[in-house]
């Protein structure tokens, strides 16, 4: 395994510095998928703000919106899910998740959950013309969310996200507000 698997880091910026010198793995303006450009995001919003990125998560977004277990993976929290093995069901403890906060490495409960893509879709959290920006696609991709139409045909925006142990996908159908 790669060392940032398995390291615990401060901040995105700890991380960062695993890979920065890694070659770019598509020119810029096209589309690969990720995790470790999410964690240069968190890198820069430390940067930006002076303070870790599990800091800004409880300030900006978790407090302010209604969202109290919104926050980064923490293994050790009292209600945290417990992963097991798909193949013998037998528990294990969950990877790290210190190195990608902003691409896979978060966690809240369904309530949470269901509260921010409500407040998503209402303009709480961003307004309607900065939603759909980031539900822009590049393909079928937009900013970290899967974007296509459901077997009924309406517009669906979603985001799949899996660990060791874990699978999550979460659907949005935004024209019809649910």
């Amino acid at each position: 395994l790669p060392s940032f698997w398995t390291e615990q880091y401060d901040t995105a910026a700890d991380a960062v510095a695993e890979f920065m010198d890694e070659p770019l793995g598509c020119s810029p303006g096209s589309y690969l998928y990720s995790t470790a450009a999410s964690t240069v995001a968190c890198a820069v919003f430390e940067e930006l703000e002076g303070r870790p990125i599990d800091e800004i998560i409880a300030d900006r977004l978790a407090g302010p919106y209604g969202l109290p277990t919104l926050g980064a993976d923490d293994p050790a929290a009292a209600d945290h899910t417990k992963v097991y093995a798909s193949t013998d069901n037998e528990e294990f403890d969950p990877d790290n998740q210190s190195w990608k906060t902003c691409g896979g490495g978060m966690q809240a409960s369904a309530n949470d959950m269901a509260e921010f893509g409500m407040k998503l879709l209402d303009g709480t959290i961003l307004t309607d013309a900065e939603r759909e920006a980031m539900w822009t696609p590049i393909g079928s991709y937009a900013a970290g969310w899967d974007v296509s139409a459901a077997a009924t045909g309406e517009r669906l925006i979603g985001k799949a996200g899996a660990n060791a142990g874990t699978n999550t996908y979460w659907r949005i159908f935004p024209d019809d507000d649910i």
